[in-house]
């Protein structure tokens, strides 16, 4: 990822709203990865390293990240991709001023190679979930999972990178769950699809806005088909 690292880093650093902290988890890489984020690192106190000692996976990554934050809400953001919007942070936290929203979806921009594949309000999908409700109050909001032809597989929910979604909602995902939950030999994908459910079950409220805030870049080896 040593090719990505440091622009998905500055994503971060250049958005307007400032009050954040960026926790890295170097998943034991093998490229300069490493070099490259405490050379960043040095120049900016915003900026928390964590070195794993054997490759543990996205899940335990993830939830060691949840661990260690201090803030009230997390954004995931994967190593090769970017913050599209330089003002998500900031409309976020506005925008939650007024709700307390448990989880806040945004919308995403692919790309991939030198071109982008979407999204506008011309095409089928404006957001991951194009509810007609912006907000949704709902004992049990796992059941949106389900909402597109009852099939699960063919929403966006299970990306967990569109998303800002409490701490607390997501301690209690990964307190579930337990550190064990992904054995390497037999999870190579789906580690987003079974946090998004319980992230949703545990929630009593979400948003779904329309807000282009993310970049994901579309390579050859990503799992998302478009």
């Amino acid at each position: 990822m040593q090719k990505y690292i440091e622009s998905s880093i500055l994503s971060v650093l250049n958005q307007s709203f400032r009050d954040f902290e960026i926790i890295i988890i170097n998943d034991f890489s093998i490229d300069i990865s490493e070099q490259l984020i405490k050379k960043m690192q040095s120049k900016n106190s915003q900026i928390r390293l964590i070195n794993h000692e054997d490759n543990y996976g996205v899940y335990k990554s993830r939830a060691n990240a949840i661990r260690n934050s201090k803030g009230n809400y997390i954004i995931f953001l994967d190593p090769d991709d970017l913050f599209s919007n330089p003002n998500l942070l900031r409309d976020l936290y506005e925008f939650n001023l007024n709700y307390n929203e448990d989880i806040i979806e945004f919308t995403v921009l692919m790309h991939e190679e030198n071109h982008f594949l979407y999204y506008s309000s011309d095409h089928r999908i404006n957001h991951f979930h194009n509810f007609k409700e912006k907000i949704i109050y709902h004992p049990n909001l796992s059941n949106i999972l389900f909402f597109e032809n009852n099939n699960y597989t063919d929403i966006f929910c299970r990306c967990i990178w569109n998303k800002m979604i409490k701490k607390e909602i997501l301690n209690r995902t990964i307190n579930f769950l337990g550190n064990n939950v992904y054995n390497k030999k037999h999870f190579d994908f789906a580690e987003d699809t079974i946090i998004n459910i319980l992230n949703f079950e545990f929630a009593s409220n979400y948003s779904n806005l329309n807000l282009i805030g993310y970049m994901y870049n579309v390579r050859k080896d990503s799992n998302l088909k478009v």
